[in-house]
Formats: structure tokens, sequence, C-alpha cells
């Protein structure tokens, strides 16, 4: 039950960046594109030893390699781990693309962040996330090259390669761009 809430957090997260990349692949002509790319990767590994004094444990990886961490004293919970629990991590990370329209999104940039741990007494568990969201104006655009140049809230300016040269047909000068830039741990240990 434990893994399940702490990574349901994680999994709302995937789901939210899936749904806008089942928007960005229904768009119709003429709409602005969105475009995601993300990538979940999971390990796991059983607990072969616990130095409670010294903070170490021993992870037998899924191919029988071993490795001995050192845990941190930030981990509460470390009493509770035992010989044979199973620890699974979880990475995401996932970058967005949104355009929109002129008006609808004002230049800037925004980091969020959120964090979140086991209950005392219970077996280790944390999950964090972050999202970096910069929104730039569209200030040039080349067809011929691919190319789009980009103006940041402080006027910096940067041209990028168009991943989807189709994608400048939907696009114009003074159109916002919306980066997202996300990536999220989930860290559990079960019986």
């Amino acid at each position: 039950m434990k893994r399940k809430l702490l990574m349901a957090g994680l999994i709302f997260f995937a789901i939210s960046f899936s749904s806008i990349y089942s928007m960005g692949q229904d768009n119709k002509a003429g709409e602005k594109p969105e475009i995601l790319n993300a990538v979940v990767t999971t390990i796991e590994a059983t607990v072969e030893e616990v130095d409670y004094d010294t903070r170490k444990v021993t992870l037998k990886g899924p191919e029988g390699k071993t490795v001995t961490i050192d845990v941190d004293e930030q981990v509460k919970n470390l009493p509770q781990v035992e010989v044979g629990d199973l620890v699974t991590v979880e990475y995401i990370e996932a970058v967005t693309i949104q355009v929109f329209a002129p008006g609808e999104v004002a230049p800037g940039s925004a980091v969020v962040t959120t964090v979140g741990s086991a209950e005392p007494g219970e077996k280790p568990a944390g999950v964090a996330m972050e999202e970096i969201i910069v929104v730039a104006t569209i200030n040039a655009i080349d067809k011929a090259n691919s190319l789009v140049t980009l103006i940041g809230e402080e006027g910096r300016v940067k041209t990028v390669k168009a991943s989807n040269p189709e994608n400048l047909e939907k696009v114009k000068v003074g159109d916002k761009v919306m980066i997202t830039y996300a990536e999220g741990i989930g860290i559990s240990v079960t019986e």
C-alpha cells in the first residue's frame, strides 16, 4: 500500500504528460504544435546486507551484481530495512514544448519542486519532482533551414533547429513557446 501511494505521485506526473502527448498527436492543421519526449526508468534490487551503525546497505540487482551504498542521515527509517526487502527506484525525465498565440501566456520562467517521504516507523520511501518552465517569444522563423529564433524574458536570443519542420507551418513570429523540463524520482522499500 505504501509503495502504491508513493508511486502515485510519479504516475500522476507521467499521466499528465501523456495527456499533453496525446493532444500533441491529435493536432488539426493550423493548430499550435505540442511535443512531448519522456523517458521512464525503473530499477529494482534486493537488500543483501544492512549495517545500521555505518549506514551501509548492500543491494543485489536483477543480474546478480551487488553494490554497497552509504545511506544519508536524512533517511530516518533505515532501521526498518531488512535483508530480503525490495528497493525500487523509478525515474522520469520529460520535456514538453507547447506553442501559444500571443497573449495566451506571458514570457518568464519558474521552478516548481515537490518532495515527500515516508512517515516515521515505515519502510523508507521518498519522491522528489522538479519542473523548470520557460516561456519565450518566437522572434524569427527560417523555414528553409528549419530554424526558429526565440527571445527570452531577459532578452537572450537562441536559435534552434525544429525537430518536426512541418510544425513551422503552424507557428508565426510573436507566438509564445513554453518549454517545460521535468524530472522526478521515487524510491521505495517493500518487504
